[in-house]
């Protein structure tokens, strides 16, 4: 370029030759200084730039993390499954054992002992919030529908949250506390003898059509002293350890392939 300019006019290409390399000091000085004085807002704008790319990570891993303790279908078929597996053995148990008055009464001693199996085996699948409540909320309705009230969905949905509490402050790795999670799941049953207690006679006179009179006013005399319904709590609790630690015993294999010591 300065060629073509000295080729047009000699005179201004030396005024160029001179001017521009004496215009570049100032640049450079400027640019110098410029540099220093910039340095600490580059340093600024590195440090917010780590935070902006430590905080996207952040977000991504909490996502992830949300993601995978969400319920999935696999998890939603658990509970379709052993929730149906245990009313079978409710329905099976009551339909027998609880044709006679005493063998009403002691049902929330039995099933836990039989159902442990079952259940413990669920439990070794249970490693996400939601999967015992939801649990509970179906078996209330089934009983619902079968004619038993709204108790028992009531209490399975206080006992439900319980559980879910205790297996999470174990973080879905404590045998022990699976065990003792079933007792408390396992007092739900009595739920279902609420209504026998507060019953009035006119419920009591509909009952009879169906049971007669000795089995309904049986159950009836022996809820209504204050002892029995504390005393079939207790056992219902204690079934449920017993139980437990047989589905425990039998499952051994599965509760040690799942992380449950």
């Amino acid at each position: 370029m300065l060629l073509g300019i000295f080729s047009c006019d000699w005179r201004l290409g030396i005024l160029v030759a001179i001017i521009v390399p004496l215009g570049l000091i100032p640049v450079m000085l400027m640019y110098k200084i410029g540099n220093k004085g910039m340095s600490d807002y580059y340093t600024a704008g590195q440090i917010m730039n780590n935070t902006i790319i430590e905080y996207v990570n952040g977000m991504e891993e909490i996502i992830m993390k949300d993601k995978k303790n969400a319920l999935n279908g696999k998890d939603y078929i658990n509970i379709g499954i052993f929730t149906a597996i245990y009313m079978v053995i409710v329905i099976a148990i009551a339909c027998t054992v609880g044709l006679i008055p005493i063998g009403f009464i002691l049902l929330p001693v039995i099933i836990p002992v039989i159902g442990g199996i079952p259940m413990m085996m669920y439990f070794t699948k249970i490693k996400k919030f939601g999967m015992i409540l939801i649990f509970e909320i179906l078996f209330g309705i089934v009983m619902i529908l079968t004619g038993m009230g709204c108790d028992l969905l009531l209490w399975g949905i206080v006992v439900g949250i319980i559980g879910e509490l205790i297996l999470r402050a174990a973080r879905y790795s404590s045998g022990k506390m699976a065990v003792f999670c079933y007792g408390v799941l396992s007092t739900c049953i009595c739920g279902n003898y609420i209504h026998w207690i507060s019953a009035s006679e006119e419920w009591l006179t509909e009952q009879t059509a169906t049971y007669g009179d000795t089995y309904v006013y049986t159950i009836h005399g022996i809820l209504t002293n204050g002892w029995a319904f504390p005393v079939m709590i207790i056992g219902g609790f204690l079934s449920g350890i017993i139980g437990g630690l047989i589905g425990r015993k039998v499952m051994k294999k599965h509760f040690e392939k799942s992380g449950l010591v």
